[in-house]
């Protein structure tokens, strides 16, 4: 059972474990601005751009192979993909940047049962435009999301099985 003062009174602890396992990544916050995003994406060119058919997972197909990109949530939360806009160009494209947006109006308080909703927001930009992926994390407020890219050492939300994908993919753009 979830006890909030125990969370509370572990939070410092929590926070300094997530940290040494993932310092960019931790319970879902963002890297710190001074640290500079690398991705592996970045110098691939996607040749198609696919979602899972429950959100939680998107499926990059590049010159070098597929990338599987996950929704992560941390405990007693939820994340999937809201939205993604294509390059005005199409594909082929070439991925020159990733990098999170800062979303106006990040918070609301409007899921059916209370949990405060974030907002958070990536950019990639290619050489035929940006690809723009919207998500969401449903919580009670404490707890965040984030996007977990291959590579990364931590995928929180495989834990309670809350954000493990179906994976059955659909093409974003008809292809």
């Amino acid at each position: 059972i979830w006890d909030e003062s125990e969370d509370a009174e572990n939070a410092e602890l929590r926070t300094e474990i997530n940290a040494q396992l993932s310092p960019s990544a931790s319970l879902g916050h963002r890297p710190r601005e001074d640290e500079k995003m690398s991705n592996v994406l970045i110098g691939k060119t996607i040749t198609d751009l696919q979602i899972a058919a429950d959100k939680k997972a998107l499926r990059f197909l590049t010159d070098a192979g597929e990338l599987v990109v996950k929704a992560d949530g941390d405990c007693c939360s939820e994340t999937w993909i809201e939205q993604v806009s294509l390059p005005a160009l199409g594909f082929p494209a070439a991925v020159l940047a990733v990098e999170d947006l800062d979303l106006p109006d990040a918070r609301e308080e409007t899921s059916e049962n209370g949990d405060v909703v974030e907002k958070y927001g990536c950019k990639i930009t290619t050489n035929k435009g940006e690809i723009l992926i919207d998500y969401r994390n449903a919580s009670n407020g404490y707890y965040g999301g984030n996007l977990s890219w291959p590579g990364d050492s931590y995928f929180y939300g495989g834990v309670y099985g809350q954000n493990i994908s179906n994976e059955e993919w659909t093409s974003i753009n008809g292809a």
